[in-house]
């Protein structure tokens, strides 16, 4: 879904633009070729973020979360004690995957001036915590609007994981708590 949307959003209204300019001969069509190729490789980053495999889980959110904060001048907090390879690799990219749309929402909707991470193993369980400082919305209206693809996305992820999900929302901001099962390793 997610894909789908950005695609649309994204890259399907560059793609008119730039249709619009080439009937009209138009010379900044070199430019709206630029960034439809920078969308689309933003897009596939997106996908699988560089170097996931190699630098992990922790480091990714860390890049991730640089990354948001010089360019959208948003703070966002982290702490963190997950050993890399607690849990599979797919899972750890459904939980990269949910901060990142956590964070999206957060930027596009709250009007938050920060946010804060945790991401802490503690025995048979791995907790995320995501909370932001922002304007908070009705989970249940948005939810039953059928247009909250990104919480859909969270909760789809969590089911994969066999997670736990609480997601609270007010006037002091918006928090999801995550409770993630260890596999068993044997």
């Amino acid at each position: 879904m997610r894909i789908a949307r950005d695609l649309h959003d994204s890259v399907g209204h560059e793609l008119l633009n730039l249709k619009s300019l080439i009937a009209n001969n138009s010379e900044k069509g070199v430019g709206q070729v630029e960034a439809i190729l920078k969308e689309v490789r933003e897009i596939s980053r997106n996908l699988f973020p560089a170097m996931f495999e190699e630098v992990g889980l922790t480091l990714s959110i860390i890049q991730l979360t640089d990354t948001i904060q010089k360019s959208d001048q948003f703070y966002v907090s982290t702490e963190m004690d997950y050993p890399k390879g607690i849990l599979p690799m797919k899972w750890e990219l459904n939980i990269y995957r949910i901060i990142q749309e956590s964070l999206s929402n957060t930027l596009k909707y709250a009007e938050a001036k920060s946010a804060k991470i945790d991401l802490v193993h503690e025995g048979q369980y791995v907790n995320l915590s995501i909370q932001d400082n922002g304007k908070g919305f009705n989970l249940q209206q948005v939810t039953a609007s059928g247009r909250a693809f990104g919480l859909m996305s969270i909760r789809q992820r969590c089911n994969a994981m066999g997670a736990q999900l609480h997601i609270e929302s007010g006037d002091s901001g918006t928090r999801i708590e995550i409770r993630v099962p260890v596999p068993n390793q044997g």
